[in-house]
């Protein structure tokens, strides 16, 4: 077998006179275009597979922000929210306090419930964080409302929200009803509050998918603020929830969802310390988290191998470029073949013509001489005819025609013709 038989752009031909059968005629060149397409596009096939393997493929990504009027809950986590008070660039006030063995602020919480006509307000603790990340920072011990949720929901107007309130020692209020043994005087607190590197860092917790590892990735959000002692700082976090939507699988799409809390909008109010101490409610700081009612709505979707295998469809527009080259160049190769093979039955038949003239030249002078003969000897000598000799020639004529027609078929019934001229 040929190598030329490996031309996949190879033209066809085919004859019917009385041979029935067709043929390709292949070229060298196409040989070489045929390897190089399938290289090609071998090779990207291979590429494609080991970025979608590997998830390196991007995936399509749609993204809405909108008001929603369905129920948005998030689960209560330890680290959902955490913050610290930082005295100088490295110490806490924390650490100041057990350093000193005396107590400067004092740090509240609540989880405010109301569901129907029912409304619970609810102590949490407050404890270290455990996370590494979150070391130095306070967090909320929500294991005794283990079965709530943080939720709004926009059709009853009804809430759950976490409250923070970060009172002096000294303060006593509605909410704040005692005061430690150990506390400092008021005007080293009033000190320490002032303390222009006196800051309140707040964490909160953020979820997503990343889409290149395809795992849920945890950040942390920072938000800091700062505290006088003559005023009441209140600000309001808005939680903004994020419904993600992912579509994978290898053959057919399936789809998982969840919800996370993603971002926060911080709304700020001042004011005065001792009017609001003496109307009931006077903390340094008090913080409110909440559901905000606008979610945002994710949708990711991850290519199947069927659409890898589209985007190598698609790329065999080069084998197509190629294949009309290869095309070309076989047909021209036809063509050529045609013409030297016409053009060698058209010059053999000229010169057997030429020969049987040159027969009957050779015999009318064969003949002539013979007659002189015959005459002075007067012997009878038996001559063959001419049209005998000419009948002899056409027979050989006619035979060496049927063998070049032979030899055409046999030679254009095979994928490796090739004619030197």
């Amino acid at each position: 077998m040929s190598l030329l038989s490996f031309d996949i752009f190879a033209s066809k031909f085919q004859f019917n006179l009385g041979y029935n059968g067709s043929a390709r005629q292949g070229s060298c060149q196409g040989l070489v275009l045929t390897f190089l397409s399938l290289l090609i596009i071998l090779s990207y096939l291979i590429y494609l597979l080991y970025l979608y393997f590997n998830n390196l493929i991007d995936a399509k990504y749609r993204f809405q922000n909108f008001i929603t009027q369905e129920r948005l809950d998030v689960p209560l986590q330890q680290n959902l929210i955490s913050f610290s008070f930082q005295y100088t660039q490295n110490q806490t006030v924390d650490q100041y306090q057990d350093a000193m063995n005396k107590t400067y602020l004092v740090y509240i919480a609540h989880f405010y419930y109301q569901q129907n006509n029912i409304t619970k307000i609810i102590d949490l603790d407050i404890v270290r964080c455990k996370d590494p990340e979150l070391q130095g920072f306070n967090c909320i011990d929500f294991s005794k409302v283990s079965n709530y949720t943080l939720y709004f929901d926009p059709k009853k107007t009804q809430t759950s929200m976490v409250i923070l309130f970060f009172y002096g020692c000294q303060d006593v209020d509605k909410i704040k009803k005692t005061v430690p043994d150990n506390c400092s005087r008021q005007a080293d607190i009033d000190d320490l509050v002032d303390n222009s590197l006196t800051t309140l860092k707040i964490k909160l917790q953020t979820q997503q998918l990343n889409t290149t590892s395809k795992q849920v990735q945890i950040n942390y959000r920072n938000l800091q603020n700062y505290i006088q002692s003559n005023s009441q700082l209140q600000i309001l976090l808005k939680l903004q929830t994020q419904k993600t939507k992912v579509n994978q699988r290898f053959l057919y799409q399936t789809q998982q969802t969840f919800s996370s809390p993603i971002s926060f909008v911080q709304n700020t109010q001042n004011f005065h310390k001792l009017k609001s101490l003496k109307a009931g409610v006077g903390p340094y700081n008090n913080i409110l988290l909440l559901i905000d009612e606008i979610e945002q709505d994710v949708q990711i979707t991850y290519p199947t191998i069927t659409e890898i295998f589209a985007l190598v469809n698609s790329f065999t527009t080069i084998f197509l470029i190629l294949k009309a080259l290869g095309k070309f160049l076989s047909q021209k190769l036809i063509k050529q073949d045609l013409f030297f093979l016409i053009q060698k039955n058209l010059f053999q038949g000229i010169i057997k013509n030429k020969l049987i003239d040159q027969v009957e030249t050779d015999y009318l002078f064969k003949y002539r001489k013979l007659n002189f003969l015959q005459q002075q000897n007067q012997s009878t000598i038996t001559l063959q005819k001419p049209d005998n000799i000419q009948a002899q020639l056409k027979i050989q004529d006619h035979n060496e025609i049927n063998q070049n027609n032979l030899d055409f078929f046999d030679i254009f019934g095979s994928s490796k013709y090739r004619k030197k001229s």
